[in-house]
């Protein structure tokens, strides 16, 4: 959960600082099913290679925390599975919500002069 609302946070902070750029390409006809999936695609980049990061460094540093594992082996593939699979699914869900309001922005709002 707390990894969920980490990349949800990221995400989410990733499209506030692009807002003015979004609403530009909005103003020259980006449809919104085009920034979805510009949202979308650059979140699923980060995703994977956090993943991969994570799943390199646990593998890597498994055997320091031996000690706190019960009935599980360090580089047991099946925990390492589930927990992959589990932050994937959390990091697309997380990812929707991003790029779905990403999608609605208004070029007239976004680009008036603070």
């Amino acid at each position: 959960m707390i990894a969920a609302a980490g990349v949800y946070a990221m995400l989410a902070h990733r499209v506030v600082e692009r807002r003015r750029e979004i609403g530009v390409r909005m103003a020259l006809g980006a449809t919104p099913q085009s920034v979805v999936r510009m949202v979308l695609g650059q979140a699923l980049v980060l995703l994977g290679v956090g993943l991969a990061i994570g799943l390199g460094a646990a593998w890597q540093f498994g055997t320091g925390v031996k000690a706190f594992l019960f009935a599980t082996e360090p580089a047991d593939p099946l925990v390492f599975a589930v927990v992959l699979a589990g932050l994937a699914i959390a990091g697309v869900l997380a990812a929707v919500g991003p790029a779905r309001r990403a999608s609605r922005v208004d070029p007239i709002v976004t680009l008036r002069c603070e």
